[in-house]
């Protein structure tokens, strides 16, 4: 990891004395993170997966907000998960926080101090499950444990929003639409970040942002295709901008400007607002993929959690 710091910060330092930021708002330390987390990611995303979460498992992560929220495991439920829970946080809505990943990797420890600014920032109760993972367990294994919680949750007597960013906001899309299908209630509301809604990466962003972004488009392609298993990429059972967008519960829509999602997020958007679904889109200037999980190191990533957060706890009301 340190030699992908040093190497990010020679190459930015070189970059901007030849020619300037590689993004006009971006500052040199968010320039050298983002580097890094691309030169990570271009090394390890070829690991077999255990390899690769036992990396994931080593590098340092960002506890700021976990220090300000009780941190509780939970395995009553149908699938284990952790509560973050911030002090005097309401108790008539709790937000399910669905953590990305490509479906491959995530947990409580990666993700857990974006659960907790959902949470301080909106007042909220959040439980992440640790929902089961690709490649060992391909779709639809995390809509079947991502359904359960749900349903458990809302036994608790509280209405329940969903977040998710990533895998997460695509999964959070898929949960929606299958309640629909089902007859069932809708969440009081959803807010994703940079939602990874179609699997086949098609759209021109991934050549365009791929000099801001942090992944590519040969990584999602395999990681998809572990995902999918039997279906084809644009299936809309695992690529839910192909699905009937209609009857969902009102939701925010994030993304980066700047990453090699941004089309497909844009155009989720906009096929659900055109199928009547209440939508509103927030694209964030500049920024890469996900960037909840940036927001230690950008301003514009802690606003859109700001965002996110006041929209889950305001949406739906009654």
């Amino acid at each position: 990891m340190l030699g992908f710091v040093l190497r990010s910060l020679f190459a930015t330092l070189g970059r901007r004395v030849r020619g300037g930021p590689l993004r006009p708002g971006w500052s040199f330390g968010f320039e050298v993170i983002v580097g890094m987390l691309r030169r990570d990611m271009d090394s390890s995303w070829r690991w077999p997966i255990a390899r690769l979460r036992a990396g994931m498992a080593r590098r340092p992560v960002v506890k700021r907000y976990t220090k300000r929220v009780t941190v509780r495991p939970d395995a009553s439920g149908p699938v284990p998960g952790t509560w973050f829970e911030p002090p005097g946080a309401r108790d008539d809505r709790v937000l399910c926080y669905l953590h990305g990943g490509s479906y491959h990797f995530g947990d409580a420890r990666s993700h857990g101090d974006v659960a907790a600014r959902l949470g301080v920032h909106g007042n909220l109760r959040v439980f992440l499950p640790e929902y089961r993972l690709a490649p060992e367990h391909p779709h639809p294994a995390q809509l079947e444990d991502g359904l359960a919680t749900l349903a458990w949750l809302e036994g608790q007597g509280a209405r329940v929003a969903l977040a998710g960013e990533s895998a997460g906001g695509s999964l959070a899309v898929a949960m929606m639409i299958a309640r629909r299908d089902g007859g069932g209630a809708q969440p009081a509301c959803a807010a994703v970040m940079s939602p990874w809604v179609d699997l086949a990466a098609t759209t021109d962003a991934y050549t365009r942002n791929a000099p801001y972004d942090y992944g590519g488009r040969e990584m999602l392609l395999a990681q998809a295709r572990a995902f999918a298993g039997e279906r084809a990429l644009d299936d809309p059972a695992v690529s839910p901008i192909h699905a009937d967008l209609s009857g969902l519960a009102p939701t925010l829509v994030q993304w980066g400007t700047a990453e090699i999602l941004a089309d497909d997020c844009a155009a989720y958007a906009r096929h659900a607002e055109a199928a009547g679904s209440p939508v509103t889109a927030d694209p964030v200037p500049e920024m890469p993929h996900a960037c909840w999980l940036l927001a230690e190191y950008a301003a514009a990533g802690q606003a859109a959690i700001t965002r996110a957060a006041a929209f889950l706890a305001e949406a739906g009301e009654g």
